[in-house]
Order: structure tokens, then sequence, then C-alpha cells
């Protein structure tokens, strides 16, 4: 589990939270699934599952990038606004599992980074 801690002071404005992915070409699914949530100042926690393409219909792993390491920009939040002043948390968590298997995987071969951006709109 990755996660993020920061302060948000502007509870007016409308954000886009992205969720930043690297990736090679070790990864060994299409796609990947994650468990976000965030907690806000009051304490209170948001839970979502995600879905997101790693690979194209061939096999080539998507994102920006010239080697066999790409990043994906992968869009959480859209028009989302920080309702209170105060420090927030997000967690991200891994909750992939191969077709044939109940347990999910422990590890995922292939993620080198996991990051997080967030844009005024």
């Amino acid at each position: 589990m990755k996660k993020f801690t920061f302060e948000q002071n502007d509870s007016t404005a409308n954000h886009s939270i992205y969720l930043n992915l690297q990736a090679n070409n070790d990864y060994p699914f299409s796609n990947i699934f994650l468990i976000t949530k965030i907690h806000t100042p009051s304490e209170q926690s948001y839970t979502d599952t995600l879905q997101y393409a790693m690979t194209d219909e061939y096999g080539k792993l998507l994102g920006d990038g010239l080697t066999d390491t790409k990043t994906s920009k992968l869009l959480y939040k859209e028009n989302y606004k920080f309702k209170e002043n105060g420090v927030y948390t997000i967690e991200v968590e891994q909750a992939v599992r191969k077709a044939d298997e109940i347990e999910g995987t422990p590890t995922l071969k292939g993620i080198t980074s996991v990051g997080l951006t967030i844009e005024k709109q």
C-alpha cells in the first residue's frame, strides 16, 4: 500500500486527481485493479475500486516513455472539491489476482513506482 499525505487549503476550487504508475515489460497483466481511500481532515473515509488498462490489445504497455518503462497518468477523480481545509491522506492498494485464483497477487512485478498528482482546474 502507498500513502500520500498532504495539506489542502483550497476548498472552493475543483481539482483533478491523477495516479501516476510507472511500469515496465515485466508487468504480466493487461490491466490493474486499485483500491483507493481518501481520508479527510474530519476523519471521514471514502473508498473507490478502480480498473485501468495497462496494455493495448496486442499486449504492448501503455503510457509515456521511450524505453520499455512507461508512465501512465490515470485519472482518479475529476472535478473533485476538497470540502474541508486541512490534512488529507490518499491510500492506494493494488487488488490484482490471476483469473483462476481467489487470492490476490501479493506483489506486482513490473510496477516500479506509484505517484499522485493534484491539478487545480
